[in-house]
């Protein structure tokens, strides 16, 4: 089963880990992402949410019953958790809307999509990072008509650019996320949100600001980074300052 990691605000520990990505980030271009052409230039903001609980930390049987055991959906407090965290976002000028094509993510992805009046692109490369600690097999999702039929905003014209391998290592997953985040700020001009995992803040963030990084991410959490003067950087990470306290505290 998937289980990443239950720890609150947890995403891969210790000094090692953090190594491992800094060195998967030394082969990268040494032009700035998402600096690419004249239309790049321009300062511009990227947010990252993690997606709200998921229904198989409630329930630990959960996946035994699941016909996508991999693919949790949200908690009735995760739901709860998305719907501040789309209150949250709806007062930002965002373009486009990205989401992991995990239902937990693209569920917490459709009610912000419902704030800002946005489709959702489902993006694999944004999804989560396929540790074959975490996966026995190569994980199942619901499949685009699946969840377009249960979130009419997704985007069913847009086509993922990436298709993670199975298994990844870190460096890989690093690697993954970095090539995404790349190619989607190369095609599109404006800001970004990106509703995804702990995996996708750490590799996002570890990708633009060249590893000087510390990922943490809670449920529902928003992470900002800002393009200005040619350079990504960090505004906030981890905010749960939109969610209930009885919610950000669990």
């Amino acid at each position: 089963m998937n289980a990443g990691s239950g720890k609150k605000g947890a995403i891969d520990g210790g000094p090692q880990g953090t190594k491992r990505i800094r060195d998967a980030l030394v082969h990268r271009e040494s032009v700035v992402p998402g600096v690419g052409g004249p239309q790049m230039m321009s300062e511009r903001t990227i947010f990252i949410a993690r997606h709200g609980s998921r229904e198989d930390f409630e329930d630990p049987q959960w996946a035994q019953r699941a016909e996508y055991p991999h693919d949790p959906d949200l908690t009735a407090a995760g739901i709860r958790e998305a719907q501040q965290l789309a209150q949250r976002v709806a007062r930002e000028p965002i373009a486009y809307l990205y989401s992991s094509p995990y239902l937990r993510a693209v569920h917490t992805a459709y009610w912000c999509a419902e704030a800002l009046g946005l489709s959702i692109r489902i993006e694999a490369g944004f999804g989560e990072w396929r540790n074959a600690e975490w996966f026995a097999y190569l994980p199942r999702t619901h499949a685009l008509r699946e969840l377009k039929e249960r979130f009419p905003t997704v985007d069913d014209h847009y086509r993922s650019l990436v298709e993670p391998g199975f298994p990844e290592s870190k460096s890989e997953s690093i690697r993954r996320f970095g090539w995404t985040i790349d190619e989607t700020l190369r095609r599109t001009v404006g800001n970004l949100l990106i509703v995804g995992h702990g995996a996708t803040v750490e590799g996002i963030g570890m990708t633009l600001l060249h590893g000087n990084f510390n990922p943490s991410a809670d449920p529902a959490s928003l992470c900002r980074l800002d393009l200005e003067g040619g350079s990504w950087r960090q505004r906030f990470l981890n905010d749960t300052s939109h969610l209930d306290a009885n919610i950000a505290s669990r």
